[in-house]
């Protein structure tokens, strides 16, 4: 996906996949969605989402709810927040200091927003 915004090129082909997260439940729900933290080589974090009629990522077309896609530009301190959200959900789930790359995990997190 390429998007512009504030003129500024996010490209995820070119950008690195940090982490992905989706709903907690089937993807043929209305309710499912998706999305995608990357880290553009200038260091810019963004978020990439697409999800169902019922999702964060709905959209109106002709009056009725359909399933959307949207690309964010996060601030450093945003991206940490979305991330420390990830290992949250994860960590209840099994032990993240053994997750691979892009699943949300403690490394990770400490190269990306501690060190």
């Amino acid at each position: 996906m390429k998007r512009f915004y504030n003129d500024y090129l996010y490209d995820t082909d070119n950008s690195k996949l940090i982490a992905e997260n989706c709903a907690p439940c089937s993807s043929f729900d209305d309710r499912y969605y998706r999305e995608a933290l990357y880290q553009t080589p200038e260091g810019e974090f963004f978020l990439v989402g697409r999800g169902g009629a019922m999702s964060k990522y709905s959209q109106l077309f002709n009056g009725c709810s359909t399933g959307g896609s949207a690309l964010n530009p996060l601030s450093i301190g945003e991206a940490e927040d979305w991330y420390r959200e990830q290992l949250d959900q994860v960590y209840t789930g099994y032990d993240i200091t053994k997750a691979k790359d892009p699943d949300p995990n403690y490394n990770t997190f400490r190269r990306l927003f501690k060190d």
